[in-house]
């Protein structure tokens, strides 16, 4: 069965909680704790809290420009990445864009030896299947684990993400598309061998077209449980 992580966006220490309670409790296979929807100043508690279940979660701080809700300023959002990093966690999801540019980072990344997982997103349209190629293998210098995120305006957008897979090689790709057009890039996503994982929420969507992972269980045991379908190579 593909694995599933869920996103959790809380916006308050006690629903953060909560959340991991019922993320746990769904039978998730990783988490997304989104760092950029709680206040900064709740930051270490948060940490504290996930602790427990770092090993199998990744931990994601999303600037405003890439679709996220932290409003910091670059050093702090520098200083609150790092210390994301030094709590230990799965993976640490960092943008392509902003390690283009903190040389800072990307040492601090090294020297601990971080699990980063590189991402990309567009939250206004998808390029085409060339410019994408381009961008994942640069991203592809930077970490193994590499996510690429567009939005689609059609199917066919949907489909071209989803073609990144045939020059996945070695690497860790998440690839798909947001918004209604999109959906079906989130669940096919997850049936190729290189995919750790797709992306669910728990109950309402964290992003355009994110399914919960209750509808992700219910497709996915129909296609492998009923019907015998298998990992996409």
């Amino acid at each position: 069965m593909p694995k599933i992580c869920v996103s959790i966006a809380a916006e308050n220490l006690e629903q953060l909680e909560n959340d991991l309670s019922e993320a746990q409790n769904s039978a998730a296979d990783f988490l997304e704790i989104r760092f950029d929807f709680l206040r900064s100043s709740d930051f270490d508690e948060a940490l504290r809290l996930a602790d427990r279940i770092k090993s199998k979660s990744v931990y994601t701080l999303r600037d405003e420009s890439e679709l996220g809700k932290f409003r910091g300023n670059n050093e702090e959002r520098t200083f609150w990445l790092t210390r994301l990093a030094n709590a230990g966690p799965m993976l640490l999801d960092i943008e392509f864009n902003i390690l283009r540019i903190n040389d800072e980072l990307m040492s601090h990344f090294k020297k601990n030896n971080t699990s980063i997982l590189i991402s990309w997103h567009n939250g206004k349209q998808t390029p085409n299947l060339d410019e994408l190629r381009a961008l994942m293998s640069k991203m592809k210098q930077m970490s193994k684990y590499i996510k690429i995120v567009t939005m689609a305006e059609s199917i066919e957008d949907a489909i071209s993400v989803l073609e990144l897979y045939r020059d996945a090689n070695d690497s860790n790709l998440i690839a798909f598309a947001m918004g209604e057009k999109g959906i079906l890039s989130r669940v096919l996503c997850g049936l190729y061998k290189t995919a750790p994982f797709t992306y669910a929420s728990l109950g309402s969507e964290v992003a355009p077209g994110q399914l919960s992972i209750y509808q992700m269980r219910r497709l996915y045991y129909g296609m492998f449980m009923k019907n015998g379908i298998g990992e996409i190579h």
